[in-house]
């Protein structure tokens, strides 16, 4: 089972925090703070000042934790119909409220796709070439975190977010 964990933005601070505690009575969370002597102190925040990101329960193929929130690159490598293919997909994770999923993401294909098959047109692209296509969701499990890189989040490269479909998630930052 994998470990419940938070993280949150904090809007004043211009960081990321790990959360100790969630009070839900007192809506606030809890994190470690530093004083000017570089001590650890629990500082707090009410809901309305951070941004909480929850935890995947999956790392990349470097070992970085992916959270709601992070912009992840997948590459997927496989045969089709004979031919060598690889897709690069980019977007960003985000919990849909049954699972965490792909979102806002583009395909990036490399290789030849095959434009016909025993006089049957099963091209896709323009004549078999590379193409990019933007697409809106994609489940996001562990096997394709095996594959992925977090390349950032969206709070602090707020320009990950540049052509960005989704408002909800552009009204996050």
């Amino acid at each position: 089972m994998s470990k419940i964990k938070f993280r949150a933005w904090v809007k004043d601070l211009n960081k990321i925090v790990d959360v100790t505690k969630i009070d839900f009575k007192e809506k606030e969370i809890l994190f470690d703070g530093q004083d000017d002597n570089l001590y650890t102190l629990p500082d707090r925040r009410k809901f309305s000042e951070v941004e909480i990101m929850q935890y995947t329960g999956l790392k990349d193929m470097n070992g970085v934790e992916i959270f709601d929130g992070d912009k992840v690159s997948i590459n997927h490598e496989y045969i089709a119909l004979g031919l060598y293919q690889e897709d690069e997909y980019e977007g960003i994770i985000k919990f849909d409220g049954l699972r965490f999923v792909l979102s806002d993401y583009t395909l990036k294909h490399h290789g030849k796709r095959p434009v016909e098959i025993d006089g049957i047109d099963i091209s896709w692209g323009e004549d078999g070439e590379d193409f990019e296509e933007d697409i809106d969701l994609i489940y996001f499990d562990i096997e394709n975190a095996d594959n992925c890189i977090v390349i950032g989040n969206i709070y602090e490269d707020p320009e990950l977010l540049e052509g960005v479909k989704d408002e909800k998630l552009k009204n996050r930052c």
